[in-house]
């Protein structure tokens, strides 16, 4: 039984013979969060008619329908572990705080590498958009017309280089190096225990879980 597989970060510490190697995308995890609500919503719920086209939207999003007991009778048990289990908070919090880990790493290094850390400083502004003429001719023939210019807020950010301290650099990217391993541990863990138990159950008994 493996999990979805997504590309690990530079970690140099860690094996690259663990028993698994997860290196599909966190966007696996967002869309079976997307599969698992939209079931929720359109399968469930009939209430009114604003919720099922949210529902349908993420359907769209996803391009998934509603997954019956039709479907799961017609998957293999691998597939229908690996369908439940990837909609459990726990394996989308953990691919969370994992992909965390992966861009704190990918930031210290590149840190390191250019020795200095860049800072982002960001303001509103009002920017003006393009104007239009707004004209009206009354029936005696004058023709009045009045001028106007949109604005909008956008944001402008502007990067300002600090200096490093590389040594407390080198300890960030250390600490974060740890907590990915740590966190790819509890995922391993996580997905092996869920997997395996889903995977002995019958087809009936796998769907029940999958819609809880």
């Amino acid at each position: 039984m493996t999990a979805p597989r997504w590309s690990t970060p530079s970690v140099r510490s860690e094996s690259t013979n663990s028993a698994l190697n997860l290196d599909q995308t966190v966007v696996m995890s967002y869309i079976s969060s997307i599969k698992h609500i939209s079931n929720k919503i359109v399968c469930n719920s009939g209430r009114n008619r604003m919720i099922r086209i949210i529902g349908c939207m993420l359907i769209f999003i996803s391009i998934v329908g509603c997954t019956t007991m039709d479907d799961f009778q017609k998957m293999s048990a691998t597939d229908r572990a690996n369908k439940v289990c990837s909609t459990r908070s726990q394996y989308s919090a953990l691919s969370g705080q994992k992909q965390q880990y992966s861009a704190s790493i990918s930031t210290a290094q590149q840190n390191l590498s250019r020795g200095y850390i860049v800072h982002t400083q960001c303001k509103n502004v009002q920017v003006q958009g393009n104007s239009t003429m707004d004209c009206h001719t009354d029936n005696y023939g004058n023709t009045n017309c009045n001028q106007y210019t949109p604005t909008q807020t956008q944001q402008q950010c502007t990067d300002i280089p600090v200096p490093l301290n590389y040594d407390l650099e080198k300890d960030k990217l250390v600490q974060y190096q740890r907590g990915y391993s740590d966190a790819n541990d509890k995922l391993n863990a996580f997905w092996r225990s869920c997997t395996n138990n889903i995977y002995n159950l019958s087809p009936e008994d796998a769907y029940a879980a999958f819609k809880r």
